[in-house]
């Protein structure tokens, strides 16, 4: 009766939560196969409940990582709404200034120091108000307040008349604005918006290219290219001092600062890229960047 009495104390302590127990086996009698299956249902139990340990364990940390990312979102929500209040609140006060610094421009007979200082302050409060109204942009998206208002759109067009309003800043640097169009380069978004895109990407090309370099910009008709997912592309290239690896990897983020400056004493808010990435996918597309190094020129596409 020994053998069986050690099972049953081994039993008793399962019972009570010990599943390290083990019945010693001695033979090859009943007894001991009843010890043996006695074992073998210990260690199920015992891989059971470690398996039950580590899933109580993972819901755990899943609740931890839920109740953080809600912690994350509320105050992503609040410093949105923050920056959107204050970009409001800064917004008036401003166009005022710029509207009383243009207006001291336009008077005619002051002295040639007072133009100056009107000058500088119309500008740097023109400055500002494109701060703000990224901000207000990128928020916006961000938010999801953005709506988009779609029709069709042909990029060509759209395209050619981001490429008219900047031949003055071009002109200003004697630089190309070299053009070209495939036929068929409509698409569905928001004409506005998607100016927005095409006007940065242009724009940046021309600030950061050096005088008299060409800049080209091409839209493609790739809706029967297997490389590609979407219908049209825009290709943005110019001769500009090129993109770093850590460039590529920062290129589209918020208050990104890249190793380029502007040639030509511009100014940078480092908020248009990401303003930019953040619209082509509202409208389903993705935007990129290549460059094979510094000093080698740079090449922006967005496909949609």
């Amino acid at each position: 009766t020994q053998p069986v009495e050690k099972i049953s104390q081994a039993a008793l302590q399962l019972s009570q939560g010990n599943f390290s127990v083990e019945v010693p086996v001695h033979t090859r009698d009943e007894i001991g196969m009843l010890a043996r299956a006695f074992n073998y249902m210990v260690k199920e139990i015992r891989e059971k409940e470690h398996i039950r340990k580590m899933h109580e364990d993972l819901q755990k940390a899943y609740q931890r990582v839920e109740s953080l990312n809600r912690s994350l979102q509320e105050a992503n929500r609040l410093k949105s709404e923050f920056l959107s209040i204050a970009a409001h609140d800064l917004k008036n006060p401003l166009q005022v200034i710029s509207g009383y610094a243009e207006m001291i421009e336009d008077t005619p007979e002051l002295p040639e120091p007072v133009y100056k200082s009107s000058q500088k302050i119309h500008e740097a409060t023109e400055r500002m108000l494109k701060i703000i109204s990224h901000l207000l942009d990128s928020t916006a998206i961000e938010s999801g307040k953005l709506k988009l208002n779609i029709s069709t759109v042909d990029l060509a067009e759209v395209t050619q008349k981001v490429i008219e309003a900047n031949q003055p800043l071009a002109q200003q640097k004697k630089q190309r604005l070299i053009f070209s169009a495939d036929p068929n380069t409509t698409v569905k978004g928001d004409p506005d918006r998607l100016y927005e895109v095409i006007n940065n990407l242009v724009s940046n090309a021309i600030k950061f290219s050096p005088p008299r370099k060409p800049i080209r910009i091409n839209v493609m008709n790739v809706a029967n290219r297997k490389e590609f997912k979407g219908n049209v592309v825009i290709r943005v290239e110019d001769k500009g001092p090129g993109l770093t690896s850590e460039d590529l990897k920062k290129l589209f983020g918020r208050f990104a600062r890249l190793s380029a400056q502007p040639t030509g004493g511009e100014s940078s808010t480092g908020l248009g890229l990401s303003i930019v990435k953040q619209l082509v996918e509202l409208h389903g597309g993705r935007v990129w960047a290549e460059s094979k190094g510094v000093g080698k020129g740079s090449i922006f596409c967005i496909e949609l």
